[in-house]
């Protein structure tokens, strides 16, 4: 004899991906905030710059290039990208978007 058990389970699968999902804000605020922090700061303009998009982080302040190429004793250069990669939850992907 044979017992046989019919389940319906919820969608794990859209479960798991809504908590993947919060939990990548989460990593993507935290990193605005560390950003915030390394960017240096006269005005406060460009610290102020970061945002968090739909699914990126950007800085429109017209000078945040030069920032990251160093023209701020305060930071030194690439301190975009040593900030990203200190975070040790992104990985690179071999390129920065510019605007430029």
């Amino acid at each position: 004899m044979m017992i046989k058990l019919e389940v319906k389970l919820p969608n794990i699968t859209k479960a798991f991906d809504v908590q993947r999902k919060l939990r990548e804000k989460d990593i993507l605020r935290s990193l605005v905030n560390d950003l915030k922090r390394a960017t240096p700061v006269n005005t406060g303009e460009a610290s102020n710059g970061w945002r968090l998009g739909s699914d990126s982080i950007y800085n429109n302040v017209e000078y945040i290039e030069d920032l990251n190429k160093g023209s701020s004793k305060q930071a030194g250069p690439r301190f975009i990208e040593r900030t990203v990669l200190a975070t040790g939850k992104i990985l690179p992907i071999g390129k920065m978007v510019s605007s430029r």
